[in-house]
C-alpha cells in the first residue's frame, strides 16, 4: 500500500490451487473498470490477492452480510461507486483454494442469479443490459490478450 498511496484497494493476479496447494492456473487480470466489472456480473479480482485500507471498511460498513455469493462482487461495485480508488498490480500476491466442496462450485445457478441482482442495483442505465453482459465480457477478454494476461504458452 505504500507504493501506491493514492489508492484504496490495491488487487493482484493470483493462483488457482487445488486441495493439495498445487498450482492448477495463473490468473491474470486486467486492471478494474467500474463497467467492466458490474456488466460482466463477474468477481475477477479475488479477495485472496487484495490489500484494503482500513478506511474502506470504516466508511462503508464492510461486506454485506445478507448476501451468499456476490458479498465481495457487491462490496467492490459500492467502493467504486462511492469514489473509492481501485488498483491492480502485476504480481502474484494470493492463491485460491479451488475444489469440489468450495462454495464457489456449490450452486453456480443460485450464484449467477444474485451477481444478475447485485448489478441491477449499481446499474443506471437500463438499456438493453441483455447485451451489454456479452459485450463487456467480450471487452475483458480482448483486454486481457492484448496486455498478456492469457499466456497459454505458459506451463504450470
Amino acid at each position: 500500500m505504500l507504493e501506491h498511496p493514492d489508492c484504496d484497494v490495491v488487487f493482484s493476479d493470483y493462483v488457482v490451487i487445488d486441495e493439495s496447494g498445487d498450482v492448477l492456473k495463473r490468473r491474470r487480470e486486467i486492471p478494474f473498470d467500474f463497467s467492466t466489472y458490474l456488466w460482466t456480473c463477474d468477481c475477477y479480482h479475488a479477495n485472496c490477492a487484495g490489500m484494503f485500507r482500513r478506511q474502506v471498511f470504516e466508511e462503508t460498513g464492510g461486506l454485506r452480510q445478507d448476501l451468499d455469493y456476490s458479498m465481495d462482487y457487491e462490496f467492490y461495485l459500492r467502493l467504486a461507486s462511492q469514489g473509492f480508488r481501485v488498483d491492480h498490480v502485476r504480481e502474484f500476491w494470493g492463491a485460491y483454494r479451488f475444489h469440489k466442496e468450495s462454495k464457489s462450485v456449490a450452486d453456480n445457478e443460485l450464484q449467477i442469479r444474485e451477481s444478475m441482482e447485485v448489478a441491477s442495483v449499481y446499474s443506471h442505465d437500463v438499456r438493453a443490459p441483455w447485451l451489454r453482459g456479452p459485450l463487456y465480457s467480450a471487452k475483458r477478454k480482448r483486454l486481457k490478450l492484448l496486455t498478456g494476461c492469457y499466456r497459454p504458452w505458459e506451463r504450470l
